[in-house]
């Protein structure tokens, strides 16, 4: 076991889109999508659903994407506090109801991980492709006149 990782069940995923703010009224706008929530990036999801699943615990904050992972995600055991492995039967209808936290991953390694060496599993091919898309578009925001990139940042810390 390389980390647990609880999961917060996210019923409708539009609840990751952010907006537009009338400057007036300081009330979202929301025709006027401007974005995503960075939390998406750590949720685990189908395009054709509803349905986010986002693990709730530090370390898997720090597992990245490779294509030769090191590890993979698995449903924990009914053993695992919190685990409820009957939902997984149910349907996004069951989930919008629960108010608790029933479900758990486990980040399992696939081989003998080195102290020290990083973590990997694989995102996926439509992650990687949203992925570069956005390094692609990304542009600093309109009020950013400070803006430096993270690199830049640690290119001056590590001098």
């Amino acid at each position: 076991l390389v980390a647990p990782g609880p999961v917060l069940h996210i019923p409708n995923k539009a609840a990751m889109n952010m907006y537009e703010t009338d400057p007036l009224t300081g009330q979202r706008d929301t025709t006027k999508e401007s974005g995503k929530q960075l939390i998406l990036n750590y949720c685990f999801g189908h395009g054709k659903s509803t349905l986010l699943l986002c693990p709730y615990t530090s370390p898997s904050a720090y597992i990245n994407h490779s294509r030769k992972p090191n590890a993979r995600v698995v449903w924990a055991d009914d053993t695992t506090k919190n685990h409820n492995a009957d939902w997984l039967q149910e349907d996004v209808e069951f989930l919008k109801q629960q108010e608790a936290i029933g479900l758990s991953l486990n980040f399992v390694a696939t081989r003998d991980i080195r102290p020290g060496e990083e973590v990997f599993i694989d995102y996926g091919r439509e992650w990687e492709k949203a992925w570069k898309k956005y390094v692609k578009e990304w542009k600093p925001p309109v009020d950013s006149d400070d803006f430096a990139p993270a690199t830049t940042l640690q290119k001056a810390v590590l001098q």
